[in-house]
């Protein structure tokens, strides 16, 4: 009751200038994991990854098989030939290797290969399984189709003195590394026409290896094929041939 004016106005002014504190919100922090369940959650995104990954490979592998696979098939129907099935078997699980195992395989069917090189991966020839009597014209298609595609050449058995030549031709004028002709009856002619075509071309040869073992190559015409392999700086094997001159 005795409270005086100036009292009650100074007690309206502390009121009025009191401020309220908000109310803070409660903040609700997630759970924390264990260790087991990082663990968890790392390996399962982890195989999704590497499941995604070989999804992706899966699907580009298949489509080039159907690629390499139908380019070769095209070339067979293209000339009217049947296709050889170790060769499809080859271009399908990606071997960089086509070994014809076909008794019909011929000319035309090395055309239908030769056109697939490239498409199907290929960098070698083997026509050791196959008989080659049939060849004719086959070096000539090497020689002419190949060029720089080819590192491994194989020759056929019985293959002609006249389509061995040019096949060493073709082997000499291209990036071929390694030229089989073992066991091929190539005899002293062969061997002369090898000879020949590493003295008299002048420009560099890609060949590294030869090999002649078996050919039933006499002792004169191995001991110029070994003087000519060596100007070359290539490594010939030439057992089977000329007692004492096997290298």
């Amino acid at each position: 009751e005795g409270i005086s004016t100036v009292d009650q106005n100074e007690e309206n002014k502390s009121k009025n200038n009191t401020y309220s504190i908000p109310k803070q919100k409660k903040v609700t922090t997630p759970p924390l994991l264990t260790s087991s369940q990082q663990n968890c959650n790392t390996i399962e995104s982890i195989l999704q990854r590497q499941w995604q990954g070989a999804r992706d490979w899966l699907k580009c592998r298949m489509n080039r098989e159907v690629d390499t696979v139908s380019s070769y098939l095209q070339a067979c129907a293209r000339y009217g030939l049947k296709p050889d099935g170790a060769i499809c078997a080859a271009a399908t699980f990606g071997s960089i290797v086509a070994r014809p195992n076909s008794g019909e395989f011929c000319d035309g069917d090395l055309l239908a290969l030769v056109e697939t090189l490239r498409p199907c991966g290929f960098r070698g020839i083997d026509l050791s399984g196959i008989d080659g009597s049939k060849l004719i014209n086959a070096g000539l298609t090497l020689r002419t189709s190949v060029r720089d595609d080819l590192i491994f050449l194989a020759l056929a058995p019985k293959t002609r003195i006249q389509a061995a030549d040019r096949f060493f031709l073709s082997a000499v004028s291209g990036n071929c590394r390694y030229l089989k002709a073992a066991r091929c009856d190539l005899g002293n002619r062969g061997a002369d026409a090898l000879t020949r075509v590493l003295t008299t071309r002048k420009a560099p040869i890609s060949l590294e290896r030869i090999d002649l073992s078996h050919n039933g190559i006499g002792p004169i015409a191995t001991a110029r094929l070994r003087t000519a392999a060596r100007t070359r700086n290539i490594l010939i094997n030439l057992r089977g041939n000329a007692a004492g001159l096997d290298l």
